[in-house]
């Protein structure tokens, strides 16, 4: 149905005074939308599009305020949990057992060449001990047990 001017000019002075219903405001909006408009009401164009956004704004945040869904909690997950403690687990064995193994490393230059075998090591020590004329409480055996990290029985 379409509206006369002359009821258009109605509605926009209702609209001024705020007495419109929403229906007449979107016929308002409609009409300022549109490519003709009477002549005098021209100026107010631009105030009527940008109302209409506006309220196209309101109604769709209105909309999404109303159909937001509830924010959901994370899920825990006992089996996701026990594989990464498993393998923490295995790293931090493997680790240990790499260091271990580079610290009990033993390594000695005699006579200008690499020797890594503990027996040689010892022997050589305790020639070494005995030239000099160390012996005693403090003998080869409790220096090289402290220096090879081994236990004294041996």
């Amino acid at each position: 149905m379409k509206t006369s001017d002359r009821d258009i000019h109605r509605m926009v002075e209702k609209f001024m005074d705020g007495d419109t219903t929403l229906a007449e405001e979107h016929e308002l909006y409609t009409y300022f939308r549109g490519n003709t408009v009477a002549r005098d009401l021209e100026p107010m164009r631009e105030l009527f599009l940008g109302l209409e956004s506006l309220d196209g704004l309101g109604k769709q945040q209105k909309s999404e305020k109303q159909y937001k869904p509830a924010p959901r909690h994370i899920r825990f997950r006992p089996w996701l949990t026990a594989v990464a403690a498993t393998l923490l687990t295995l790293f931090v064995v493997s680790a240990t057992l790499y260091v271990n193994h580079r610290q009990n490393y033993c390594e000695a230059i005699v006579y200008g060449q690499k020797i890594t075998d503990k027996a040689a090591i010892h022997a050589e020590m305790t020639q070494t001990m005995k030239a000099v004329g160390i012996e005693g409480d403090n003998g080869i055996d409790d220096q090289l047990h402290d220096v090879l990290m081994t236990d004294n029985n041996k």
